[in-house]
């Protein structure tokens, strides 16, 4: 009964910091960034999560003036570290509205959204006059006007009478929702330019390595960019890859082949780094990465031999390294006989895989080679 009672308490503690390692609270810090979005002062914040930066967000307070009559609008949105839109939502019990206080639906929100990450849907399209003189019938023939993108305001958007959305602008804002729609999509994209700067001047420095693990592209580039403009060798990028590769984080090597340069691949530095990290702790994602990389990119004969030497070791692997074989033409001497001598080892799917391989290379191989894999039984 006693050890029954020291089983339970244990697994009750077991379950509790488990809990507690699940839930652990997520420190979140706003800071200022200077940037202001509009008259009401409205202020983009830089928000910090466990002290590392995660996004851009601002409490938005705004007036929309329909026709004569204003209606205040809260709506939070929020931009992701390349200063990007990310997503708009409201503070608790607050809604958007159209005419007549007509409240948004839920298609209404998925098309504001669709709307915002679009292209800017304030803008007309008018030919633009060369001249004001008259074109005679020649000039008839020429090549039309150049099309200028032009604002729009927003009070020659609608019928004067009604407040509803001009019919050759329907398409471009939620209906019954110009004014809105205009504010907002104002909010969420004009400062794209401000916010990625405020990244560029006060983040990349402090926070290279974290945002280089971040999954915006951008974000990236905009580190690597920076690497590369202070260290100015013709080396920079592909040197400070190696080390982000060699570092054995596998978000830092995930980030680096996803930048890696095909030329790169053509070097002794790069292809010794991709060995080092196939053949040492990697994670099977990493490892899977370098074999794609090793089968459409540039692929050393030392590196298929070493490889055929290693083919049980790495079974788990044996479709995405067969995809190396299959897209080589140029074969290192002892290949063969090591495929040859693993293949009565491997699975049995795994054996058909190099059966078709060998069969479809036949032409590839000497006729040493072909020798060696007709013994094969």
């Amino acid at each position: 009964m006693k050890s029954f009672a020291v089983i339970a308490i244990a697994l009750v503690s077991l379950m509790f910091l488990s809990f507690s390692e699940d839930e652990k609270e997520v420190k979140i810090e706003k800071r200022k960034t200077g940037i202001i979005l509009d008259s009401m002062n409205n202020e983009v914040l830089l928000v910090l999560e466990n002290d590392k930066p995660a996004y851009y967000m601002s409490e938005i307070f705004t007036p929309v003036c329909n026709t004569g009559e204003c209606l205040p609008v809260y709506i939070n949105i929020y931009w992701h570290l390349n200063g990007t839109f990310k997503k708009f939502n409201q503070p608790e019990g607050e809604i958007l509205t159209k005419l007549d206080h007509q409240p948004f639906t839920e298609d209404d929100y998925d098309l504001l959204d669709e709307i915002i990450r679009g292209n800017d849907p304030r803008l007309s399209r008018i030919n633009s006059s060369h001249s004001q003189v008259k074109h005679d019938k020649q000039d008839a023939q020429a090549s039309p006007a150049v099309a200028e993108a032009v604002k729009m305001d927003k009070h020659i958007m609608v019928d004067g009478i009604t407040g509803s959305t001009l019919p050759e602008l329907k398409d471009q804002f939620v209906p019954g929702a110009l004014y809105t729609t205009y504010t907002i999509w104002g909010l969420a994209n004009d400062h794209f330019v401000d916010i990625r700067n405020y990244t560029k001047k006060h983040l990349l420095k402090k926070y290279q390595y974290h945002l280089l693990a971040h999954k915006e592209l951008e974000c990236q580039m905009m580190v690597l960019d920076k690497v590369e403009s202070e260290d100015k060798s013709e080396t920079a990028r592909m040197d400070f890859l190696v080390e982000l590769i060699d570092s054995g984080d596998s978000l830092m090597q995930d980030c680096a082949l996803s930048h890696m340069y095909f030329k790169y691949y053509m070097t002794d530095e790069v292809q010794e780094v991709l060995d080092r990290t196939f053949y040492g702790e990697s994670t099977f994602l990493i490892k899977r990465s370098i074999i794609y990389d090793w089968a459409y990119k540039a692929t050393p004969l030392s590196t298929l031999l070493k490889l055929s030497e290693n083919l049980l070791k790495y079974e788990e692997h044996f479709p995405e390294i067969m995809l190396i074989y299959e897209n080589k033409i140029d074969y290192p001497e002892g290949m063969v006989q090591n495929m040859a001598d693993t293949f009565p080892k491997l699975k049995i799917e795994n054996q058909k895989i190099m059966a078709e391989w060998a069969v479809n290379q036949k032409k590839y191989f000497s006729k040493e080679d072909w020798e060696i894999i007709k013994q094969v039984k």
